[in-house]
């Protein structure tokens, strides 16, 4: 930042988010004013945040900050030029790999008349970082190109290009201009239980796992009463059958599991549900023995659902 504010008489601020320092670039080209190179001072700055989910590739947004040396504005005004189309030809690099250049234009500007700051702030420009590895990462600016567009009073004068050498006293890692994290992605488990109309009884829970990032693979464990079984998810779904339980209130929980536990965060959600008594059905038949004074009866109980009713019968004689 020493740098830069030498250069530019302490009135370079940097932005609000992540930024770099403040860069000083030896800049020539064919036409870019009569001295052999004239030293501008770039601040560049990222929207990303300080940390993503692990998942696909996100985009970033990059604005570059152009602080323009008197040398050059007085250049500029001599040659009767008015109005300047600047921009940048910005290189970035993403843990020292280059990604795509980005070309950036910054809002037609007059040439000031007097002595002073004279600033281009390009417009942002996406870029694509990645996301899929776990740890820290570095977005840098290895190299730039500043390009002008003069006009005068009659229209368009001059276009061309400079390319801009690093000052050799940069700092090792100044170029740096924004870091981020790659964390493991948040999941959520939802839940949520079925009953079968047919008997009341409930009996199917389900799961549905979300992700702030990566798709969610992995099992997902419900458990109720003690008792638990484990269903690998699909598209981050999954399902099981309840336990047969007594009729009352019971508490089942569904717990997510990450096959990569680095990717994935873990999960869980709990539900509660009723089982109604199961409604039963009583057929009974009695017959007179008059031959052996004996009253003969049997009866049969019928559940619901088909299934066994253990208990006890009791039959009661009555006197007409």
């Amino acid at each position: 930042a020493a740098l830069g504010a030498a250069i530019l008489g302490g009135v370079a601020a940097h932005p609000a988010k992540a930024w770099s320092e403040t860069l000083q670039y030896f800049c020539s080209g064919p036409g870019f004013g009569t001295a052999p190179s004239y030293n501008f001072a770039a601040v560049l700055e990222s929207d990303l945040p300080a940390t993503l989910p692990y998942g696909p590739d996100r985009a970033a947004s990059v604005t570059t900050m152009l602080f323009v040396p008197d040398a050059f504005r007085a250049w500029a005004q001599s040659q009767g030029y008015t109005r300047v189309y600047g921009g940048a030809n910005v290189g970035v690099a993403l843990d020292g790999m280059a990604l795509p250049t980005l070309h950036q234009a910054a809002p037609a500007s007059a040439v000031p008349a007097t002595p002073g700051t004279w600033t281009w702030t390009t417009r942002p420009t996406a870029t694509t970082v990645q996301a899929g590895n776990v740890g820290h990462h570095m977005l840098s600016n290895p190299s730039l190109e500043i390009t002008v567009a003069f006009h005068d009073a009659t229209g368009p004068r001059l276009a061309t290009t400079a390319t801009c050498t690093l000052a050799p006293a940069t700092p090792a890692g100044a170029t740096v201009f924004d870091g981020y994290d790659v964390v493991a992605a948040t999941t959520a488990t939802a839940l949520s239980v079925k009953g079968n109309t047919a008997t009341t009884r409930i009996n199917e829970i389900y799961a549905k796992v979300s992700s702030n990032g990566t798709p969610p693979v992995g099992s997902v464990v419900f458990t109720v009463e003690g008792q638990s079984v484990t269903i690998p998810t699909t598209a981050g779904k999954a399902s099981a059958v309840l336990p047969t339980v007594p009729p009352g209130t019971h508490e089942v929980m569904a717990q997510f599991i990450p096959t990569q536990p680095t990717q994935l965060t873990a999960s869980s959600a709990t539900a509660t549900y009723t089982v109604a008594p199961l409604g039963t059905t009583t057929k009974a038949k009695a017959t007179y023995l008059a031959d052996r004074e004996m009253l003969k009866a049997r009866a049969r109980v019928t559940s619901a659902d088909g299934s066994d009713v253990p208990g006890k019968m009791a039959f009661i004689l009555k006197r007409n």
